[in-house]
């Protein structure tokens, strides 16, 4: 199936977002190698946010979670998303309208 360029990197973000929560022993490993360097300095380390932010930590932990068992949230354009779950490579879980659409890769 021939997909559009745009499709093309949902799928990619998608799949890299998957790969990278998998590769992750810990919590602590994935905030470190994939998310601390897209925070605030002030947090760039697991610890750190951690302790200055327990409530965004804890989000932090559902995330990865749901990434581990194929599960993103993804802020893209909604007829790109709603193409790929037509196409049967994707299930939109809730689609979030002006807010981020969770989705899950069908593997």
């Amino acid at each position: 199936m021939k997909l559009t360029k745009t499709q093309s990197r949902i799928m990619a973000r998608i799949e890299t977002e998957i790969q990278q929560a998998r590769s992750c022993e810990t919590i602590e490993e994935y905030f470190t190698k994939y998310v601390a360097c897209r925070v605030n300095s002030a947090y760039n380390t697991s610890e750190k946010y951690k302790a200055g932010y327990l409530n965004g930590w804890n989000n932090q932990i559902e995330w990865w979670q749901q990434k581990k068992s194929g599960i993103v949230c993804i802020n893209e354009d909604s007829r790109s998303i709603k193409a790929l779950e037509r196409l049967g490579l994707i299930e939109i879980i809730s689609d979030g309208g002006l807010s981020p659409d969770l989705v899950k890769l069908v593997e």
